[in-house]
């Protein structure tokens, strides 16, 4: 795991977190075993230009706990907005995120091996 030089943030249930973790392969977190709506990441913003098209605007949040047992998974799947597809993670559990956001460290990225056609997770 790398720190990216840029950093993604939003707000999840009245809260500011972030920053977020970057999942480097964008995953299809819908089609994942188990995945679950759970709500919206509002404002989301970065300062990556291939996501600056996406500041101010609301993320899909799922749970995927096969995937990301302890995560919420923000996603926006890229096609027709004219953004990159992209896939971020945050720590389920109350005020965890906040103080990271205070802290002023830049996202992660987490490399997502490619998965063998027809394997699942």
């Amino acid at each position: 795991m790398s720190r990216a030089a840029y950093s993604d943030s939003g707000t999840w249930q009245s809260q500011r977190v972030g920053p977020l973790t970057r999942v480097t392969l964008a995953v299809d977190v819908p089609r994942l075993p188990g995945a679950a709506r759970a709500g919206q990441l509002t404002r989301f913003h970065s300062d990556d230009p291939a996501y600056r098209c996406l500041d101010g605007k609301s993320r899909a949040v799922y749970t995927a706990p096969r995937a990301y047992p302890d995560d919420y998974v923000a996603y926006s799947e890229g096609r027709g907005s004219g953004c990159a597809a992209g896939t971020w993670l945050y720590p389920q559990g109350a005020g965890v995120s906040t103080r990271h956001a205070l802290s002023g460290e830049a996202s992660r990225d987490i490399v997502v091996p490619r998965r063998r056609r027809g394997a699942t997770l």
